[in-house]
């Protein structure tokens, strides 16, 4: 199969990815460190929507709350919200709502009981409210 034909299928994704990486390479990958940065960025974003991007992260002296994303196939957001104690031990795992807009997630706050998402203030995210999960830290 060609490459045109390859992108009208269902290997459209890793198609477009093996071009991009192709290119990248071409253009930056002369150094070892950048040619392996760029696999390791190409393997990643073959996984779809399992990727996670870092997105936000508090960090306290008892644990870390991370918010990572993942992109869906139609175009829209899963956040996923990762809680740590100081040992670096998962607490939590929690996906919060989908979304297109990330005004509605803000502000992370972390106790050691309690670690809190907080929208964006303006006009877009008024009606927007926090969103928290009791945790032990």
């Amino acid at each position: 199969m060609d490459e045109l034909s390859a992108i009208e299928t269902a290997e459209e994704p890793a198609a477009v990815l093996n071009q991009i990486e192709k290119a990248l390479l071409i253009l930056y990958g002369g150094d070892l460190s950048v040619k392996k940065s760029i696999k390791d960025a190409i393997k990643d974003a073959k996984k779809g929507p399992e990727m996670l991007m870092r997105f936000k992260e508090k960090e306290t002296a008892k644990g870390k709350a991370v918010i990572y994303l993942r992109l869906l196939n139609n175009a829209h957001y899963l956040p996923l919200l990762c809680v740590t104690n100081a040992d670096g031990e998962e607490i939590l795992r929690k996906n919060l709502p989908e979304t297109t807009d990330l005004g509605t997630i803000g502000e992370i706050r972390l106790s050691s009981k309690k670690v809190t998402v907080m929208p964006r203030k303006n006009a877009f995210t008024n009606n927007a409210r926090p969103i928290s999960f009791e945790i032990n830290l």
